[in-house]
């Protein structure tokens, strides 16, 4: 197709009214057509599930101008649209959000648990609404997991397991990070909430990864293979049970 019959075709084409544009949505011109991507999603992700979901953020690329778009230093896809995205281990997509800045979000009932607690709630929302006797496990990293939250979700009578970091452990007596550190590769060390049952595991793999799950706990332990550089060269070391389904079921948000 030559560009200039291209650019006369999108001049007639549109994705919504232009006369019932809401004003504060700043993908307005695409947004029914979004719900209508999500819908289907949803209403065929019956064949994966969904019982494990996955929620990350994913770049889209985009090098135009636009108030959205984003910068993101390290990421394959530096400049583009953010998206939330839920997904399963196999990579299909159930839900997709374009993030509109701090200004665009719609839903204020869950703002208590920062951005990234609010979408996941909102995701969780959305799940429940067309699979309402299902009971989902979430996966998500660092950047939406607390403690709050978790066991919010807890309570919504779902699991969440998800990295957290060290300055949203509550008051989990953990040893001095620089002391756990020097321990042997594989150490590890947990605690349980007896109310919540929430389990936060802190392993020293290359660095210190810390876990929060109300579902998976240290047992069954797995080996892991790994590098080792006092001994120069591979070995199997403990790797405990939530860490290992983490690794398994989070980030195929693409």
């Amino acid at each position: 197709m030559r560009r200039d019959r291209f650019d006369e075709i999108m001049k007639f084409f549109h994705a919504a009214d232009n006369t019932k544009l809401l004003p504060n949505d700043k993908f307005a011109k695409i947004q029914l057509l979004l719900e209508i991507l999500n819908s289907n999603f949803l209403k065929y992700g019956e064949v994966f599930g969904p019982v494990d979901v996955s929620i990350d953020e994913s770049m889209i690329p985009y090098f135009g101008r636009h108030p959205t778009k984003q910068f993101i230093r390290g990421k394959p896809v530096r400049w583009g649209y953010k998206a939330w995205v839920a997904a399963d281990p196999n990579s299909y997509a159930f839900y997709i959000s374009i993030y509109q800045g701090r200004g665009g979000d719609k839903t204020k009932s869950n703002v208590n648990y920062g951005l990234g607690g609010t979408v996941v709630l909102d995701i969780l929302d959305k799940l429940q609404v067309i699979h309402p006797t299902k009971k989902f496990s979430l996966y998500f990293d660092n950047f939406f997991t607390s403690i709050k939250l978790i066991d919010e979700i807890k309570n919504m009578s779902h699991d969440a397991t998800g990295t957290v970091r060290k300055n949203r452990v509550e008051k989990c007596p953990f040893i001095n990070p620089k002391t756990f550190g020097k321990s042997p590769r594989g150490s590890e060390e947990h605690f349980c909430d007896t109310s919540s049952q929430i389990v936060v595991v802190r392993w020293n793999n290359n660095g210190i990864v810390t876990i929060a799950s109300s579902e998976h706990g240290v047992s069954p332990k797995v080996k892991a293979e790994r590098y080792v550089a006092s001994q120069k060269k591979r070995a199997k070391i403990p790797m405990p049970n939530a860490i290992h389904q983490y690794n398994k079921k989070n980030g195929r948000c693409g």
